[in-house]
């Protein structure tokens, strides 16, 4: 192993120095979540540099200016179109945003708060604060709002994608492939869909990347601790970033052990007994600091809960990525998988990718289908396949069709930006992010909702789509709190969020005409209707948004009662029968003189 350089100590230095600042001004007070993040970049930059220096990566001149001009082209790309937007951001848009602030507020309070806000997050399982901790060292010193929040995790995380798949292009290819390799990966619209509309998801994708590099040469034939110290720790990075990311862990973990015991049946023995110590370890490390994450997901009938995103399964997947690929893609895919399996020294790798791809889908689609965020999963996938014809036409000197390949995904990826695709022969995946229709109005409204409330006087919004919800409220003035610490985020997925109390007891009920429902919140819309016809109720505003819709603001005057509570219950008695602890549990606790 070659010496430790001075860049090494230099980094390694920074590292400790931010570590140990973080403890001893944490002790006293101060909000030290800078600090964490400098020794969080610092410690995967060197990772990433012990990783090009122990596998003897190396880069070329040509390499190194095309990887700098696509992170600066795709800097471009996102900060015009992050900064051109009349978008509000909404829902899981803005879930990280308000993520980060609360997380540097948890630490401006205490150390051992911060810690335990983090803790908190990542074990439950749902939205973790894991990734928050790298964008911090640019977001700390903006101007806080949720177009400065995406503009930092930009900046931060396209270099580490572009380099970690870099890598990876160099453990799998010959140099010719790497520049096509590179462009192919960038021209995928599923990686950019949700990230250029707020959700970081895509942070995770360099630890899946860097997993694979690790893993694509090794066959556990000798016990190598520094890769699987490494291995431990980006696996463990990787589930903390979003639990669904198991689904990669799971699939591609079962492909990994078929692959090297099939191509290694004489050194059975010694392979089972190594990789059975590594997996040990790695469960009981991974489970121990995970415990309440994974006790969560067993307890819980996520199936059940999350039945609201179930749209046809498994084959309704299927169809779904064919959709976001679109035709031409999915020909080029079809093509390298047809040489992959043709070609000997391909056709093991591809036929378990195929599985993998599969396994993913199947344990997805258990619980829901897959969003767009969702889809990331199965990226390496379609690039494995997509690379694999780049390599047959580059050997056998056909370096026109690659042209061709990348000439297709180019207007692919063109079609995503400009939203004009309706034959299904491109992908129908938006990169784009279009402008709120009617965002003055709802500028206009906020005004309003800035101005009325208060601790005293909150207000519950009952309508919630993806055209009108209480987000594009709350967030619209963010950094400013002040409607979204009156108004909440709302209850709207049956089997996800429970009763809202404020619908009985906020000053303001605000919905919508016509009512446009996605799930459950017609039926309170129903119920309040009834009272409002029972004079409970007396309308004080009304806003025209310009798009055939009216927003109607209630104030209540007459104070809610057992009748009102019965009515709820008697329209959520089917939802309550399997979910009593989100409906008709919670209305119980509102019952007047019981």
């Amino acid at each position: 192993m070659k010496k430790i350089d001075k860049l090494d100590k230099l980094l390694f230095t920074f590292f400790s120095v931010a570590l140990v600042l973080s403890l001893v001004l944490g002790l006293v007070g101060f909000n030290v979540l800078i600090f964490l993040s400098i020794a969080s970049n610092l410690f995967l930059i060197m990772i990433f540099k012990y990783l090009i220096k122990r596998f003897n990566i190396k880069f070329s001149t040509k390499e190194k200016i095309f990887i700098i001009l696509l992170i600066i082209l795709l800097y471009a790309f996102y900060i015009i179109s992050i900064l051109t937007r009349k978008f509000i951001y909404y829902m899981d848009f803005s879930c990280y945003y308000n993520l980060q602030n609360e997380l540097s507020d948890a630490f401006g309070i205490s150390l051992f708060r911060g810690i335990r806000y983090f803790g908190g997050g990542t074990w439950s399982g749902e939205y973790g604060t894991f990734l928050s901790f790298f964008v911090e060292i640019f977001y700390k010193f903006s101007s806080k709002t949720i177009n400065a929040y995406l503009i930092s995790c930009v900046l931060i995380f396209i270099p580490y994608i572009i380099l970690s798949f870099s890598l990876l292009i160099k453990k799998m290819c010959n140099n010719k492939v790497f520049i096509p390799s590179l462009l192919i990966f960038i021209l995928m619209p599923i990686l950019h869909s949700t990230f250029i509309m707020g959700q970081p998801d895509i942070f995770g994708m360099v630890f899946v990347f860097l997993i694979i590099f690790l893993t694509i040469d090794y066959n556990f034939k000798k016990i190598e601790f520094d890769r699987l110290l490494l291995l431990l720790i980006l696996t463990f990075a990787l589930i903390i970033t979003r639990r669904w990311y198991m689904y990669f862990v799971i699939a591609y973990y079962i492909i990994y052990v078929i692959k090297i015991l099939i191509e290694n049946k004489k050194d059975f023995k010694i392979i089972i007994t190594n990789g059975f110590k590594f997996a040990i370890i790695s469960i009981l490390f991974i489970g121990i600091l995970l415990f309440p994450m994974f006790k969560n997901i067993l307890i819980n009938n996520y199936s059940s809960s999350y039945s609201f995103y179930l749209g046809n399964g498994f084959i309704g997947e299927l169809k779904n990525q064919v959709l976001h690929l679109g035709i031409l893609n999915l020909i080029i895919i079809m093509f390298g998988i047809v040489m992959g399996i043709k070609n000997k020294n391909t056709r093991l790798n591809s036929v378990l990718a195929i599985v993998g791809y599969f396994i993913i889908i199947y344990l997805f689609t258990r619980i829901q289908n897959m969003g767009l965020h969702h889809s990331l999963l199965l990226i390496i996938f379609y690039i494995y396949f997509e690379i694999i014809l780049l390599n047959y036409f580059i050997k056998n000197e056909m370096e026109f069709f690659c042209y061709i390949i990348i000439l297709t995904l180019l207007i692919n990826f063109s079609m995503g930006i400009y939203r004009i695709n309706d034959t299904k022969i491109f992908t129908n995946v938006p990169i784009s992010v279009s402008d709120d229709e009617n965002y003055k109005e709802i500028k206009n409204i906020a005004k309003w909702l800035k101005d009325k409330l208060n601790s005293e006087n909150r207000a519950y919004m009952i309508t919630h789509n993806n055209m009108i919800n209480p987000d594009k409220f709350r967030n619209i003035f963010k950094p400013d709190n002040t409607i979204s610490s009156y108004l909440p985020y709302g209850s709207s997925i049956i089997g996800v969020h429970l009763f809202p109390g404020d619908l009985l007891t906020a000053k303001y009920v605000i919905t919508t005409t016509p009512f446009d429902a996605t799930s459950i919140e017609y039926k309170y819309n129903e119920v309040f209707n009834g009272l409002v016809n029972e004079n409970k109720f007396k309308l004080i505003k009304k806003f025209d948004l310009k798009n055939n819709y009216q927003l109607l603001i209630y104030e209540r005057i007459i104070p809610y009662d057992n009748n009102e509570i019965k009515l709820y219950k008697d329209a959520l008695k089917e939802e309550s029968e399997k979910y009593k602890n989100l409906y008709e549990n919670v209305l119980n606790e509102y019952l007047i003189g019981e």
